[in-house]
């Protein structure tokens, strides 16, 4: 194994770590919180907040985060920074408009539902944008423990208080207090940590609005692109609120939690070292070879989890939770196909990134857009209920992953930022 293949596996190791027990302690704290303290329709409405509130938060930096880690010094990476934390305050002050629109008239009804709950979002995508900006700091400093602690803090805070919130008697509100308080001292963790670090950058005065020019590729192309993702999922859980009311949302949410708990924290630890590997990366036969080798690897891995997923006997989901989520494993095993295909997709994403093809992935989100919002209305008006709703959603989102894994060979294959060479050793 060479050096930069075993710094790799480490890194990743560090990260997937840090991940796992931070996806185990909610993994093991869901069930208390279903079958003692919240109903499905509590869970709704946290799907509802969380969606919305991560569909603003993760274009709330511009994606500027992702320019922190290609430059070349830390001056610089400080530079962007800084930047990225005055579009995060500009981003929440937007938000904040949207929750009062939303609180006073009822034009999206997921939200309208939230009350006065939905004033915590603003804080919530501030919080975003700082863990977020953060932690591609310290990915440029290659201190993936920090992002791993964070993630840590991060989950025992909240779920503290969702379990502390129900045994308290909270409904669902307990359940978004939880959200708000484990993103917020992360938040406020990782900026300290972040302010004791830039101490020891130099320092140089420099135009934020040259700054933005030099990155809009990630202004213009990476923002709608990751926004359309996450509007995705905020979408299909308002169009199960509209079309079969907030026990079938709240089911399909919990079963999103469960399934992916597994793919997602692995997802989120592979993309993030993966980005970092394929910067340096410039012959196009040890991209393709690099690429092909991660996919062969992450379809095994998913095709065995869900596998696991359906072979899950129907009674241990009853017997641990109770009747009321007799539904449920049914629900995971429908979702489980389509998101063991985004995880493979999600954590190669960054490819497209790394060979500048964001406008072309832009138009295909759209038509991604498209193709879920047609597929859930076919299955719905094939079948009449959730369940085949669920599904014409679930192989709408097959096809499109499965599309842009295609497009990622593609793009490798024809990509003039790729040199054709000889040397074949990554």
């Amino acid at each position: 194994m060479t050096q930069q293949r075993k710094t790799f596996t480490q890194h990743v190791m560090v990260l997937f770590t840090g991940t796992a027990i931070s996806q185990l302690i909610p993994f093991l704290v869901l069930p208390i919180l279903q079958k003692y303290y919240y109903g499905p329709e509590d869970f709704a409405k946290l799907a509802t907040f969380v969606y919305f509130s991560e569909m603003m938060g993760v274009v709330s930096t511009l994606k500027l985060e992702y320019a922190i880690v290609g430059k070349p010094t830390l001056r610089e990476s400080r530079e962007v920074a800084i930047t990225g934390f005055r579009v995060v305050l500009i981003s929440s002050l937007l938000t904040l408009v949207l929750s009062f629109v939303s609180f006073h008239f009822d034009w999206i009804h997921g939200l309208h539902e939230l009350g006065a709950l939905v004033f915590l979002v603003p804080f919530v995508v501030f919080s975003m944008g700082c863990v977020q900006l953060t932690a591609y700091w310290f990915n440029a400093r290659k201190e993936f423990d920090r992002i791993a602690k964070g993630k840590l803090v991060q989950t025992v805070s909240s779920e503290g208080v969702k379990l502390l919130s129900g045994i308290s008697g909270l409904n669902f509100s307990g359940l978004i207090l939880g959200r708000f308080t484990g993103i917020s001292v992360t938040a406020f963790l990782q900026y300290w940590r972040y302010k004791k670090d830039v101490v020891e950058v130099e320092q140089r005065n420099f135009s934020r609005w040259k700054l933005l020019g030099e990155h809009k590729a990630f202004v213009f192309y990476t923002t709608p692109s990751v926004f359309v993702g996450a509007f995705i999922n905020f979408m299909y859980i308002e169009l199960f609120m509209q079309n079969f009311g907030a026990a079938s949302a709240g089911m399909v949410s919990v079963a999103m939690t469960y399934v992916g708990a597994g793919l997602g924290m692995m997802a989120a630890s592979i993309s993030q070292v993966y980005f970092g590997t394929i910067s340096g990366i410039h012959d196009r036969k040890n991209m393709r070879r690099l690429y092909t080798r991660f996919l062969m690897r992450l379809l095994v891995i998913s095709g065995v989890m869900t596998a696991l997923i359906w072979v899950l006997p129907a009674s241990w989901i009853v017997g641990v939770l109770g009747e009321e989520w007799n539904e449920l494993i049914v629900y995971c095993r429908v979702i489980s196909v389509w998101l063991g295909v985004w995880f493979v997709s999600s954590s190669l994403s960054f490819i497209f990134l790394r060979l500048r093809e964001q406008r072309a992935m832009l138009l295909f989100d759209a038509l991604h857009v498209l193709l879920v919002y047609a597929g859930f209305h076919a299955g719905k008006a094939m079948s009449g209920d959730a369940l085949g709703a669920l599904w014409g959603f679930t192989w709408s989102q097959v096809l499109s992953y499965a599309i842009a894994i295609g497009l990622a060979f593609y793009f490798i294959a024809t990509s003039k930022l790729l040199v054709d060479s000889k040397e074949t050793a990554i």
